[in-house]
């Protein structure tokens, strides 16, 4: 099974975990820092450094006086948020969400904090962040769900000899 985060930057790597050095070298890593736009301002700012710059992630280390293993993580973990079916369904329907649940969801899934920070800094309950924090998800499953049904469907009309898979021209 292979890495989310391969599949973000477009590479395979050895057991689901890439060469940071080498990703920076490929063309996906502007789409990275494209859809990284919502991030936090530090996070975004490290991505680029790594990623952009051309930084090894034991310099930008250095530069925050972390050790190179926890910023390797961060990045790690930075991009396989941005891999994110999640990520992925709130940037693109976000706007369409009423205003608390994109607050939220921006929040959580996007900028990566914890319900309980986004509670406190959007000014909302506990329970009531938590609440919006679940329909998201469950909204993101269900959109989900029905796009594998449909790509399903569309692929069966192409082995049928449908060649516009099922779409009416």
């Amino acid at each position: 099974m292979g890495s989310k985060r391969g599949a973000v930057l477009g590479l395979s790597g050895r057991e689901g975990r890439i060469d940071l050095r080498w990703a920076r070298e490929r063309r996906g890593a502007e789409g990275v820092l494209a859809r990284a736009s919502g991030l936090l301002p530090v996070d975004r700012a490290l991505l680029e450094s790594v990623l952009e710059d051309g930084r090894s992630v034991a310099s930008v280390a250095a530069l925050m006086g972390e050790p190179a293993w926890r910023v390797r993580r961060r990045v790690h973990r930075l991009l396989d948020r941005i891999g994110s079916a999640l990520f992925a369904f709130v940037a693109v329907r976000g706007g369409a969400m009423p205003a608390d649940q994109r607050r939220v969801a921006m929040a959580c899934f996007v900028e990566g904090r914890t319900i309980r920070e986004a509670a406190r800094v959007l000014g909302l309950s506990f329970h009531r962040a938590r609440t919006l924090a679940l329909t998201t998800r469950l909204e993101c499953e269900a959109f989900e769900r029905a796009r594998r049904v449909v790509d399903r469907e569309r692929l069966g009309c192409a082995l049928a000899g449908d060649p516009d898979g099922g779409v009416a021209a």
